[in-house]
C-alpha cells in the first residue's frame, strides 16, 4: 500500500507480470515526470540479473489501448467534497491514452453505469452525478469487473471515502458479501487500482483488492493529492513496454525469492469438524492471506499430492493465478508424502 501526503509523487520505474523461461518478459512503466519522457530502446537501456548484465532481445510500447471503467463513490458522506472530486476524475480522463475506452459508475444507493465510452462522452455524463445515499462499493467493484470481460488491456479504478454500508451504517449496502467480491475477483484477471479519501476508508478492504489483483492501494488525505494519485495511475497506462532479454551465460543467485508451497489434499482434508469446519477450506483461507500478503515480484509453485503429486501452478509472479490454483484444491485419495519431497 502506498499512503500519500501532500507533495505526493510516485518516482522511477514499475515492473509487473515477470514471465521466466530460456528469455525473460517483464512489463515495466515509467511512472515519473523525469522518465516519462524517455522513449525506451536497445540502445538506451540496460538490464541486470543478479549482477550481471542481460542481452536486451526487444522492447516495445504497449500499444493497445486501454479499456478503463472508474467507479466514482457519490454517497452521502461526499457531501462537500464532490466538486474537488469530480474536477480530479475530469483531468484524470482527458489525460488518459488517446482512444482509450472509458465508462463510469457512479455508485450511492445502487451503482449506475453512466452514458458513454469515450473520454469525451463520460465527461458530459459526469454532470449527472449528484450526492447523496448509501455505499454499495461490493456491488460497483462487481459491476466494474463484468463490464471489463473479454478486454484485451482492462484496468478498473475504485474510488471512495467510506466503507460498505446502509444509510444508518448498521449493515452492509451491497446486496453481495465482502467473500463473495473476494471469491469473483479470484476469477478474473483485471488490475485493480483502489483510491480510499479521507480517514474513513475502508483501508482492508481497499489494500486486500488492489495487492490480490497485482492494482496499487492509495490513500489520500485530500482533493489536491486526490489529483496526484489520479495522475500516478494515468502515467501508468500511458507509459508502459514490455521488455524481453536474454540470461547471463554464467549462472547467477537470483534476488527475487522464490516459494513452494506443497498441500496435502489426501481424503482426510475432506474432515469436517464443528469447531474449526472442513481441513481443506481452512487451509486455503490460510494460504489465501499468505499469498496476497507476499511481497511483489516473489515467484511461487504450488503443488498437491495425494495419491498421486502433481503441480497445481507452475512458477509465476501473479498473484491472481495462484489464488486460482488454491481455490481449485479438492480432498480426496491416499497420502504420498514420498513422493511430494522428491
Amino acid at each position: 500500500a502506498l499512503k500519500v501526503a501532500s507533495g505526493f509523487e510516485e518516482t522511477g520505474i514499475e515492473i509487473s507480470d515477470v514471465v521466466e523461461k530460456e528469455n525473460v518478459t517483464f512489463r515495466f512503466s515509467l511512472i515519473d515526470k523525469t522518465t516519462k519522457e524517455i522513449l525506451p530502446d536497445v540502445t538506451n537501456t540496460l538490464v541486470y540479473e543478479g549482477g550481471k548484465e542481460g542481452e536486451i532481445i526487444d522492447i516495445k510500447r504497449l500499444e493497445v489501448p486501454p479499456t478503463v471503467v472508474l467507479l466514482l463513490d457519490s454517497s452521502g458522506s461526499m457531501k462537500g467534497q464532490m466538486t474537488a472530486t469530480l474536477d480530479a476524475a475530469k483531468a484524470f480522463i482527458e489525460g488518459l491514452p488517446e482512444n482509450t475506452k472509458i465508462k463510469v459508475v457512479d455508485f450511492d444507493t445502487e451503482p449506475k453505469l453512466l452514458d458513454g465510452e469515450t473520454k469525451e462522452a463520460v465527461l458530459i455524463s459526469l454532470k449527472k452525478i449528484k450526492v447523496g445515499g448509501a455505499t454499495t462499493l461490493y456491488d460497483a467493484i462487481l459491476l466494474g469487473t463484468t463490464l471489463l470481460e473479454e478486454e484485451e488491456r482492462p484496468t478498473l479504478v475504485v474510488f471512495t471515502d467510506g466503507q460498505d454500508a446502509n444509510l444508518n451504517d448498521t449493515a452492509r449496502g451491497s446486496n453481495a458479501s465482502y467473500e463473495a467480491l473476494i471469491s469473483e475477483l479470484q476469477t478474473v484477471n483485471i488490475p485493480i487500482y483502489t483510491i480510499g479519501f479521507g480517514e474513513s476508508h475502508d483501508v482492508n478492504t481497499l489494500s486486500t483488492i488492489a495487492e490480490m489483483s497485482e492494482g496499487k492501494y492509495y490513500a489520500a488525505s485530500d482533493s489536491e493529492v486526490l489529483t496526484q494519485v489520479f495522475h500516478a495511475i494515468n502515467s501508468k497506462l500511458a507509459n508502459t513496454y514490455d521488455l524481453t532479454y536474454k540470461r547471463p551465460k554464467d549462472p547467477v543467485r537470483s534476488d527475487m525469492p522464490y516459494v513452494s508451497i506443497v498441500v496435502d489434499t489426501s481424503g482426510s482434508m475432506g474432515e469436517y469438524s464443528e469447531d474449526f469446519g472442513e481441513r481443506i477450506i481452512n487451509v486455503q483461507n490460510l494460504l489465501h492471506k499468505f499469498i496476497i500478503g507476499l511481497p511483489k515480484n516473489t515467484q511461487v509453485q504450488i503443488t498437491e499430492f495425494n495419491d498421486e503429486t502433481d503441480i497445481v501452478q507452475t512458477i509465476t509472479t501473479d498473484k491472481h493465478l495462484l489464488l486460482k490454483g488454491v481455490s481449485a484444491l479438492i480432498a480426496g485419495g491416499g497420502t504420498d508424502i514420498e513422493g511430494s519431497v522428491e
